[in-house]
């Protein structure tokens, strides 16, 4: 005998989950791909605010956001922030001052 215990959890999970969240689930399922393509923009927009103000801003706000709703936000967390090789602003200093942007920032050139 097998037990599912994936197909357990989710059945006791949707069980608890009012009907507003069911609607949002399945509008989110229909619709994944503008959902992650929105998320994919706003932690672009995230990562660039960052680069332009530093991470003290972004910090303070996100958990001032987190606190004002509850807790029910992310709090802020220093993985939200890119390494600076996949910053726009990498890429800007190394393109100005005529260097080829590499996948990372140790990356050999096939010339050397």
């Amino acid at each position: 005998m097998g037990i599912e215990t994936g197909l357990l959890i989710e059945t006791l999970r949707g069980r608890r989950a009012g009907p507003l969240a069911h609607r949002v689930a399945d509008v989110a399922a229909r619709h994944y791909d503008t959902l992650t393509t929105g998320v994919r923009l706003g932690l672009g927009a995230a990562d660039l605010v960052r680069g332009i103000v530093g991470t003290g801003a972004p910090k303070t706000t996100l958990d001032g956001l987190c606190k004002a709703f509850g807790g029910r936000l992310p709090k802020w967390s220093p993985a939200l922030v890119r390494r600076p090789y996949q910053s726009i602003f990498y890429l800007l200093e190394r393109c100005s001052s005529g260097q080829q942007p590499t996948a990372t920032p140790h990356a050999k050139s096939k010339n050397t």
